[in-house]
């Protein structure tokens, strides 16, 4: 197992290296001796394996990505140059100092000047014909959904609500994430919200990694967590004793074992169930260990409150943030589970 601790250390060792953290193989198998005996060794080789399809971003791929994108949608937008796009561009700056969106765009600012010779005081200097919105992940879409509503509601410099230069075509949005679930959520509930069909033609989200959870659509990868119904009975019980007001989808709570048609997430459709498995009867064990829980905890990862579901399922994880619609048992700390990704803030205290 020490060799596969240092594969996957090789991958994810810039982790929190910023806060002074310091990914070691020895951690890496503090981590996995949690689970029980005879599945550590499966774990570590079906994480490598998950690792290997690009669900983590480092640092510097998250720089190149940034600078990328900017060069991407220059192109597509017609600009002869990424610095005649950013004159015509204003990057919004939605979340507080220290948040995702905050660190993106001062890595961004740095790989600007680092290429470029400019920095972002240029952006906006000609016009505002996009608005981008950047963020590392949009997962439930909830903080993408109630950052661009309030920002939409808000008046531009001149006095003029964003919303109505949306309508009246004059602005595009562009949101640029490294990975995204139901991109269409977001926008569905933006033109639901704010009563505009307009959001869902002017506001464009472009990923580098998309998550295909689209369960009416054929051809899914489904490359998130996603159990089937053959449960052990410790499931089964937690999954009844779901809250009442936990009534929503729950014809969608369990995958149908014959999908996704063809396996090219995990190693093998065996091997898919065995280790969602594994995550889903640990993540129901630390939470039967809690002494309360928010109404979107699941194992699986946080969800809707209102679905009756076992969690989002992500299994994708970034330098600096691990979302918590990641299975649980990559975050959750509390006196009896060290988490594999440590974060400040995460996990409850069991009795």
């Amino acid at each position: 197992m020490k060799q596969l601790a240092e594969s996957i250390v090789e991958i994810i060792k810039d982790y929190h290296n910023y806060l002074g953290f310091q990914f070691t193989p020895d951690y890496v198998l503090a981590w996995v001796n949690q689970f029980d005996e005879g599945d550590r060794n499966f774990v570590l080789e079906e994480f490598l394996h998950l690792l290997k399809q690009g669900i983590y971003i480092s640092e510097t791929k998250a720089r190149q990505l940034l600078f990328e994108s900017i060069i991407i949608l220059a192109n597509k937008y017609g600009y002869n140059s990424p610095i005649e796009f950013l004159r015509n561009t204003n990057i919004l700056r939605l979340q507080g100092k220290g948040k995702s969106q905050s660190v993106l765009l001062d890595i961004l600012n740095e790989e600007l000047l680092d290429k470029l010779g400019v920095d972002m005081s240029i952006c906006g200097t000609k016009s505002t014909k996009y608005a981008v919105y950047i963020d590392d992940l949009i997962a439930t879409g909830g903080t993408a959904f109630r950052e661009l509503r309030n920002w939409l509601l808000q008046n531009d410099s001149g006095g003029t609500q964003n919303l109505k230069n949306i309508n009246d075509g004059k602005v595009d949005v562009l949101v640029i994430s490294f990975c995204c679930h139901n991109a269409n959520n977001v926008l569905w509930r933006l033109k639901l919200d704010l009563k505009s069909d307009a959001v869902t033609k002017k506001i464009k989200i472009y990923q580098h990694y998309e998550v295909q959870n689209h369960l009416n659509f054929l051809n899914q990868k489904y490359n998130f967590a996603y159990p089937t119904a053959n449960q052990p009975a410790s499931v089964s019980v937690y999954y009844k004793a779901l809250p009442a007001s936990a009534e929503k989808h729950s014809d969608k709570t369990f995958r149908n074992p014959k999908l996704p048609a063809e396996e090219t997430f995990f190693s093998s459709p065996g091997n898919r169930i065995r280790f969602e498995n594994i995550l889903l009867s640990k993540g129901v064990e630390l939470l039967n260990q809690a002494k309360e829980l928010k109404p979107n905890h699941r194992p699986l990862g946080a969800g809707f409150p209102s679905h009756r579901t076992l969690g989002t399922g992500t299994l994708f994880f970034t330098w600096r943030n691990i979302s918590n619609t990641c299975p649980i048992v990559f975050w959750w700390d509390s006196p009896a589970w060290k988490p594999l990704f440590p974060l400040k803030g995460r996990g409850l205290q069991i009795q």
